[in-house]
Protein backbone atom coordinates (compact mmCIF):
# COMPACT_ATOMS: atom_id res chain seq x y z
CA UNK A 1 0.00 0.00 0.00
CA UNK A 2 1.19 3.70 -0.90
CA UNK A 3 2.02 5.68 2.20
CA UNK A 4 1.24 8.69 0.11
CA UNK A 5 -1.11 10.75 -2.30
CA UNK A 6 0.36 12.35 -5.47
CA UNK A 7 -1.04 15.89 -5.85
CA UNK A 8 0.84 16.69 -9.01
CA UNK A 9 4.20 15.68 -10.33
CA UNK A 10 6.27 18.34 -8.24
CA UNK A 11 3.98 17.44 -4.57
CA UNK A 12 3.70 14.91 -2.34
CA UNK A 13 1.65 14.41 0.72
CA UNK A 14 2.81 12.19 2.83
CA UNK A 15 1.47 10.19 6.09
CA UNK A 16 2.50 12.59 8.10
CA UNK A 17 0.98 15.46 6.20
CA UNK A 18 -2.08 13.60 6.36
CA UNK A 19 -1.82 13.44 10.42
CA UNK A 20 -1.26 17.23 10.57
CA UNK A 21 -4.20 17.65 8.42
CA UNK A 22 -6.50 15.45 10.21
CA UNK A 23 -5.27 17.95 13.28
CA UNK A 24 -6.26 20.89 11.47
CA UNK A 25 -9.36 19.57 11.02
CA UNK A 26 -9.68 18.71 14.49
CA UNK A 27 -9.32 22.27 14.70
CA UNK A 28 -12.15 22.87 12.22
CA UNK A 29 -14.28 21.20 14.52
CA UNK A 30 -13.76 22.75 17.50
CA UNK A 31 -13.71 26.63 16.57
CA UNK A 32 -16.96 26.32 14.62
CA UNK A 33 -18.80 28.55 16.83
CA UNK A 34 -15.89 30.50 17.43
CA UNK A 35 -12.95 32.61 15.36
CA UNK A 36 -11.29 29.64 12.93
CA UNK A 37 -8.20 31.23 12.24
CA UNK A 38 -6.80 30.13 8.86
CA UNK A 39 -3.33 30.65 9.68
CA UNK A 40 -3.32 28.58 12.86
CA UNK A 41 -4.44 26.13 11.16
CA UNK A 42 -1.79 26.26 8.35
CA UNK A 43 0.48 26.07 11.32
CA UNK A 44 -1.08 22.72 12.83
CA UNK A 45 -0.72 21.11 9.38
CA UNK A 46 2.88 22.69 9.03
CA UNK A 47 2.27 24.39 5.71
CA UNK A 48 1.39 28.19 4.23
CA UNK A 49 -1.70 28.85 3.92
CA UNK A 50 -1.59 28.99 0.44
CA UNK A 51 -0.38 25.16 0.59
CA UNK A 52 -3.06 24.20 3.31
CA UNK A 53 -5.96 25.74 1.11
CA UNK A 54 -4.51 23.44 -2.00
CA UNK A 55 -4.13 20.12 0.45
CA UNK A 56 -7.40 20.87 1.54
CA UNK A 57 -9.10 21.40 -1.38
CA UNK A 58 -7.45 18.54 -3.60
CA UNK A 59 -7.99 15.87 -0.49
CA UNK A 60 -11.72 17.50 0.58
CA UNK A 61 -12.55 18.50 -3.26
CA UNK A 62 -14.29 21.31 -2.29
CA UNK A 63 -12.81 24.65 -0.92
CA UNK A 64 -11.61 25.09 2.39
CA UNK A 65 -14.31 28.41 3.33
CA UNK A 66 -17.20 25.98 1.37
CA UNK A 67 -16.56 23.45 3.78
CA UNK A 68 -16.35 25.40 6.88
CA UNK A 69 -19.70 26.89 5.87
CA UNK A 70 -21.40 23.65 5.46
CA UNK A 71 -20.18 22.61 8.57
CA UNK A 72 -21.71 25.84 10.04
CA UNK A 73 -24.80 24.92 8.71
CA UNK A 74 -24.79 21.39 9.47
CA UNK A 75 -24.34 22.35 13.24
CA UNK A 76 -27.23 25.20 13.01
CA UNK A 77 -29.67 22.26 12.18
CA UNK A 78 -28.11 20.51 15.32
CA UNK A 79 -28.70 23.75 17.56
CA UNK A 80 -32.22 24.50 16.02
CA UNK A 81 -33.14 21.09 16.98
CA UNK A 82 -31.84 20.20 20.45
CA UNK A 83 -31.67 23.91 21.90
CA UNK A 84 -34.44 26.23 22.53
CA UNK A 85 -32.29 28.83 20.50
CA UNK A 86 -33.79 31.77 18.78
CA UNK A 87 -32.48 31.59 14.97
CA UNK A 88 -30.69 34.88 15.89
CA UNK A 89 -28.89 33.50 18.49
CA UNK A 90 -27.53 30.79 15.94
CA UNK A 91 -27.02 32.97 13.05
CA UNK A 92 -24.78 35.17 15.84
CA UNK A 93 -23.56 32.07 16.90
CA UNK A 94 -22.00 30.36 13.94
CA UNK A 95 -20.73 34.16 12.99
CA UNK A 96 -23.35 35.71 10.71
CA UNK A 97 -23.77 39.33 10.56
CA UNK A 98 -27.24 39.05 10.26
CA UNK A 99 -30.58 36.65 10.63
CA UNK A 100 -31.26 37.36 7.07
CA UNK A 101 -27.48 36.49 5.53
CA UNK A 102 -28.10 33.06 7.93
CA UNK A 103 -31.67 32.28 6.65
CA UNK A 104 -30.34 32.64 3.35
CA UNK A 105 -27.81 30.48 3.18
CA UNK A 106 -29.61 27.67 5.25
CA UNK A 107 -32.31 28.12 2.45
CA UNK A 108 -29.45 27.05 0.13
CA UNK A 109 -28.26 24.40 1.92
CA UNK A 110 -30.74 22.91 3.15
CA UNK A 111 -33.46 23.66 1.18
CA UNK A 112 -35.88 24.89 3.94
CA UNK A 113 -36.31 28.06 6.58
CA UNK A 114 -34.11 27.44 9.96
CA UNK A 115 -38.04 28.23 11.18
CA UNK A 116 -39.07 25.59 9.65
CA UNK A 117 -36.76 23.52 12.06
CA UNK A 118 -36.95 25.60 14.95
CA UNK A 119 -39.57 25.74 17.44
CA UNK A 120 -38.83 29.19 18.33
CA UNK A 121 -38.38 32.24 15.42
Amino acid sequence: MFSFVMINSMEVIGMNALSQMNKAMGYIERNLMGEIDFGEMAGIACCSEYHFRRMFSFLSGMPLGEYIRRRKLALATILLKSNDNKIIDVALQLGYNSPDAFTKAFQVMHGIAPSNVSSRG
